[in-house]
């Protein structure tokens, strides 16, 4: 179990929400019903101690973006919070590691499991994680969630308590003048087969049941009085390449359309987001105005996880960035406006467990037999920032700079993620204190 004790909610308040769950045998989270099917009008306590559903002050549309991504937080990710996982490196369910939010669960069991996710979520970010990163002019936050939070599939065992955290991040956004990008980043079945959608292994993506979650969370924020705060919502997060490109171009249209018609007075308005499906420029006269509006394209953009980029030097990074990737997100923001929703400082997949728990890396060649290796995840590209040489950390400040310009020459970025365990180059709280992130975001000195 996390033993930080940063800004946490009162121990005893922790403790009585375990008790409650575990007492009232709430053996698993269970599927949200709209306030207008419910017998009576629930109570909404308000944690921040402001009127619920005030006035829309992040209803207009400025750009760029810049944002940061709260990722490991409501959908767990082995290399983001492997102290987490790694106690149970030898743990073993349904005859697979227990390398997801899902199997960690399940292996351990709802009596440790449940204390264990509410510490996290209490821990894991906090009001001044979000005091920090609005003071250095971050104006956006991308939310990633998982079905599970309001949908939870029949014979699935997943700890509930998540609204809870969930509507106090709300408040505290708003306190903060942040905009939310509400992420579905763990879709029933899994859209990708990866950890980060919650189950890793086979994808069995049902595009049904996405959709009725989307509209669920619609209603949830309707009902709880957070139309103000949710600025945008995300159909679904990389949804794989594999996946036929027709499947994916139908559940984005109708994901559209009942997400306009679930709740007209907040959805009319709301920014919907698609993600590429990992080509930037394939969306080009589909889904367009004017039957279209209020649409955004998100794209992701790593420098690790592919052995053209590991072989590049610090130069070659530059390079790429103002050269290949500027070019290409400026032409896909002339069909839909264009964010880079996902982009990192790591020009090597180094961080422990980065390719999912118990897999290697591409840098040192241990990712799969035969790889090459580039180099040694030591020093600069270790996890010990004091290591870091005055060059290393001067390419990480040009780096980021660089990115972001690029970025903002369409329509933003939120960089993934606010903060990691042990992974430098992923840790956007790590980079301002250290000083590679500029403070605040818009005092640069490079730019393309």
């Amino acid at each position: 179990m996390l033993s930080s004790v940063r800004n946490r909610l009162a121990p005893s308040v922790v403790a009585v929400l375990a008790a409650v769950l575990l007492c009232c045998r709430a053996t698993t989270a269970v599927s949200y019903t709209p306030a207008d099917q419910q017998p009576t009008r629930f109570m909404h306590i308000d944690l921040n101690g402001a009127a619920a559903g005030g006035a829309d002050a992040y209803a207009d549309n400025a750009v760029p973006y810049r944002g940061v991504c709260l990722g490991g937080w409501f959908v767990l990710e082995p290399w983001i919070v492997p102290s987490l996982f790694n106690p149970h490196i030898n743990g073993t369910f349904n005859n697979h590691s227990v390398w997801d939010e899902y199997s960690l669960v399940n292996y351990i069991g709802m009596k440790d499991a449940t204390p264990m996710m509410l510490e996290h979520w209490d821990t894991w970010i906090t009001e001044a994680d979000i005091a920090e990163v609005a003071q250095a002019g971050i104006t956006d936050v991308r939310l990633p969630v998982g079905y599970w939070m309001l949908n939870p599939l029949p014979n699935e065992t997943w700890v509930p308590g998540e609204t809870y955290f969930f509507d106090r991040f709300l408040g505290w956004a708003r306190k903060y003048n942040i905009r939310v990008l509400l992420d579905l980043h763990g879709a029933p079945g899994s859209q990708n087969g990866q950890d980060h959608s919650g189950h890793r292994g086979p994808l069995d993506w049902d595009t049904d049941l996405t959709v009725q979650t989307l509209k669920m969370f619609i209603l949830y924020i309707r009902d709880h009085g957070f139309t103000d705060v949710i600025h945008a919502i995300e159909l679904v997060n990389e949804p794989w390449w594999s996946v036929d490109p027709k499947i994916v171009q139908d559940f984005y249209v109708n994901a559209y359309s009942a997400i306009r018609q679930s709740s007209p007075s907040f959805t009319n308005t709301l920014n919907i987001v698609f993600h590429d499906n990992f080509n930037m420029n394939a969306w080009g006269g589909i889904m367009e105005p004017p039957a279209y509006t209020n649409l955004f394209q998100d794209s992701h953009q790593y420098h690790c996880f592919d052995n053209s980029l590991l072989a590049m030097d610090y130069a070659g990074h530059l390079n790429y960035t103002c050269n290949n990737t500027r070019p290409a997100i400026v032409t896909a923001n002339k069909y839909h406006p264009t964010f880079m929703g996902e982009w990192s400082l790591a020009t090597t997949d180094c961080p422990q467990w980065a390719n999912g728990f118990l897999n290697g890396n591409r840098w040192e060649g241990t990712l799969s037999p035969g790889d090459p290796v580039f180099g040694k995840c030591t020093g600069n590209f270790g996890t010990d920032v004091t290591q870091f040489t005055p060059d290393y950390r001067a390419f990480l400040r040009q780096f980021t700079e660089m990115q972001m310009d690029a970025y903002e020459a369409a329509s933003g970025w939120y960089f993934w993620t606010l903060k990691t365990e042990s992974a430098p180059q992923w840790d956007f709280l790590m980079g301002l204190r250290e000083g590679w992130i500029p403070n605040p975001v818009t005092k640069r000195e490079y730019h393309c």
